[in-house]
């Protein structure tokens, strides 16, 4: 070969060379065409998650059941998971649309579920969407275990020594105890109001013996009485024709007419009267000492 082809070596080399730049142009060609076509027949929807429970690129994306995309990236982003997922073409999805991780099968592999809106408007894809929180098998069973480990706790609080068990028993002791005091109560409250009954059923009774006995005597008396109103009011009347004429009469001595009512008053002729008597008195004196100066006895 070296005979006829005496740069064989260099004649394989390009060869070599030129084979493996055809195949990197075809590959490179195929890999584009390929995502060419993807993306033409799919569109990309990012959704925010705090927690994506295990979600994997490549996993399935699900659409009222079917299989409808693939997830393409999972990235983290400040304080939450953006999930960019590739969804047919031919799904139209509506604005209200929630999206959701849950888990496909019982070996834990994941899916991207997406409800259905009921908007009328469509999904905008340019912008992040929020997914729900994921309610996986396994946050099930973790969350199934912190219920059962505080029911536990619960059950040991009320079962210990002072714990609800023990305070309820106390209280329903306590609560009997109670209505055991009450019901004795509320019996000697009944005896009590018995015999107040009692006692007031002999007073009416006794009473009504006493107006079966004197019903005629207060007869008479109530008949009795009518007179004897009439006589007081009588004597009524005759004091008020009384008390007219002594307040006539003091008017008349306080306006000054009459002679009453000169005496009481007319000063001087209330000092010529005490004149008078004081007079009187001086002869009567005088008498009494000198009977024989005014009167004289003779026999013959």
């Amino acid at each position: 070969m070296k005979k006829f082809y005496p740069d064989i070596r260099k004649v394989q080399i390009k060869t070599g060379l030129w084979t493996v730049i055809i195949v990197l142009i075809l590959l490179f060609s195929y890999l584009w065409l390929t995502n060419r076509l993807a993306m033409n027949s799919s569109y990309t929807l990012f959704i925010g998650f705090e927690d994506v429970n295990g979600l994997e690129v490549g996993d399935k994306v699900v659409y009222r059941g079917m299989e409808v995309g693939r997830i393409k990236s999972i990235k983290a982003k400040e304080d939450r998971i953006i999930v960019s997922a590739g969804v047919n073409s031919d799904i139209t999805l509506k604005e209200g649309s929630r999206f959701l991780v849950a888990d496909s099968g019982l070996m834990g592999i994941k899916t991207l579920v997406i409800s259905p809106g009921t908007g009328s408007a469509g999904l905008n894809s340019n912008v992040i969407h929020t997914g729900s929180t994921p309610e996986g098998m396994m946050n099930m069973i973790a969350k199934a275990s912190l219920t059962l480990n505080e029911l536990q706790e619960t059950l040991v609080a009320l079962r210990s020594p002072g714990g609800l068990l023990d305070d309820s028993k106390q209280l329903i002791r306590t609560a009997d105890g109670t209505l055991q005091s009450t019901e004795t109560a509320v019996k000697e409250l009944k005896s009590e109001i018995s015999n107040a009954i009692a006692r007031v059923d002999r007073l009416s009774a006794g009473i009504n013996d006493v107006l079966q006995e004197n019903r005629e005597p207060l007869k008479n008396s109530i008949a009795d009485t009518r007179p004897l109103l009439a006589k007081i009011n009588g004597t009524l009347d005759s004091l008020r024709t009384l008390s007219d004429n002594l307040n006539a009469t003091a008017k008349t001595l306080h306006s000054g007419d009459g002679t009453a009512a000169k005496l009481l008053n007319d000063d001087q002729l209330y000092k010529k009267l005490n004149a008078s008597i004081e007079n009187l008195d001086t002869l009567i004196k005088d008498i009494k000492a000198n009977p024989k100066k005014y009167v004289k006895f003779s026999l013959f």
